[in-house]
């Protein structure tokens, strides 16, 4: 992708407000060369309209007012590149966060299944009839890790996927 397809509304104005800006200057060197306004405003000696030099002067401040607005372009193209990426930066932190919790919440489910089945083979050993509580207990939990991996697939393929755009 180009850099300049990340110029949003507001560099544009901004580039706009600086072509106004070089433009204004130009329309004043022309009003003072053709008006003389030092010759009404201060008093100083009339002078002669000298066209060679005002279009020179066009030309310069043109081409500086053109190289200015370029080079700013360049750096606001390259300042949403980088407010764009700390924008994914800040997803992806969240979404790894939110990987983590899952993570430990399905770390502790398993652990309290695996504790729930050494008590079933325990009883299963001593010949004792399980429970109807335990085996609640233990559909409960299975019924958790299984939303809790549902959940951490979804965020793995988010995390796979990233492919989001972020629009300014």
């Amino acid at each position: 992708m180009e850099k300049k397809n990340f110029l949003n509304f507001a560099s544009k104005r901004i580039l706009k407000y600086e072509i106004i800006a070089f433009l204004a200057i130009i329309v004043m060197l022309w009003l003072d060369e053709i008006l003389d306004l030092p010759h009404f405003i201060l008093g100083a000696d009339p002078t002669p309209i000298n066209w060679r030099e005002a279009l020179f002067e066009t030309v310069i401040i043109a081409i500086i007012g053109g190289a200015i607005s370029y080079i700013n372009g360049l750096f606001m193209a390259q300042y949403f590149i980088l407010k764009k990426n700390e924008i994914r930066t800040k997803v992806r932190e969240n979404r790894l966060k939110d990987i983590n919790k899952t993570l430990g919440v399905v770390h502790h489910n398993v652990n309290n299944l695996a504790n729930m089945f050494q008590i079933i083979g325990i009883k299963a050993k001593k010949s004792e009839q399980i429970d109807s509580v335990l085996l609640g207990k233990l559909e409960k939990t299975i019924f958790s890790v299984k939303d809790e991996m549902t959940k951490l697939t979804e965020l793995e393929e988010q995390a796979k996927e990233d492919t989001f755009e972020i629009e300014f």
